[in-house]
């Protein structure tokens, strides 16, 4: 009998006009995000980012407010939490014990909290602010 012939290599994918994403070179379409590696930057697809990214610098950090991931300025948290400088109010606000009596973060806000704090017998926090409103609602 004859020798099996080997079989046909598999064809290149067709080349893709217009732009592509560059790592997975297949045309651009869908949901689509730029990163910015030192003077570079890239489109790609949005399922994309995180893997070639990885490739490029090691693995990915995401912010632990917001989930995109942190590729520029960001804060490091006693905890290890990384978030993004634009998202630190609001993880410090998700983070922070909230007061016993109106349910906010005890933290400065601004006009409305001063940072300051009771604690009830309970082990609760009260905001300074809040003291006589909570005293009088027992």
């Amino acid at each position: 009998p004859a020798p099996a012939a080997a079989p046909a290599p598999a064809a290149a994918p067709p080349k893709a006009s217009g732009p592509t994403c560059p790592h997975c070179n297949q045309a651009l379409s869908g949901a689509q995000v730029t990163v910015t590696g030192g003077s570079e930057s890239w489109t790609l697809h949005e399922k994309c980012a995180d893997p070639f990214m990885e490739a490029k610098r090691g693995p990915v950090v995401h912010c632990k407010q917001c989930s995109k991931p942190i590729t520029g300025s960001s804060m490091k948290y006693d905890n290890g939490d990384k978030v993004h400088v634009e998202c630190a109010d609001a993880y410090v606000a998700s983070t922070s014990e909230k007061c016993k009596h109106c349910g906010e973060p005890i933290m400065i806000v601004e006009g409305k909290f001063a940072g300051t704090f009771f604690m009830t017998g309970d082990n609760d926090k009260i905001h300074g602010e809040c003291l006589d409103a909570f005293q009088k609602a027992k």
